[in-house]
């Protein structure tokens, strides 16, 4: 698992991939983030959440929300506090609409 982590994180960075690539990439992340330690999460997993948060393609942005929102339990509070919550207060205020509807979603509640 600790080699497949990196790999999926290169996967969803590589330049000039289809944004399907990078939410399957995502997806993957999402499926082992159950497995994974909370610092282990933190430390391989949030990066590429904000940068996904961040992405051109709404899609990717909405679907970093979604996974924030289903695993929130799983990441550490201050990192929550620290660095999730204000991308998602920024992300409730984009113009597409899913991009903010996602990121109030996974920002209710905290």
């Amino acid at each position: 698992m600790q080699s497949y982590i990196p790999k999926v994180n290169e996967a969803f960075n590589a330049d000039k991939q289809p944004f399907n690539y990078r939410m399957s990439a995502l997806s993957s992340l999402s499926a082992m983030m159950g497995q994974l330690r909370e610092d282990h999460i933190t430390e391989h997993i949030v990066p590429t959440l904000m940068k996904a948060c961040s992405d051109k393609v709404p899609n990717v942005q909405f679907c970093a929300s979604k996974i924030i929102k289903e695993h929130r339990s799983r990441i550490a509070t201050s990192c929550m506090q620290d660095v999730i919550i204000p991308k998602l207060r920024e992300n409730m205020q984009d113009s597409d609409k899913d991009v903010a509807h996602y990121a109030k979603l996974a920002a209710e509640d905290l």
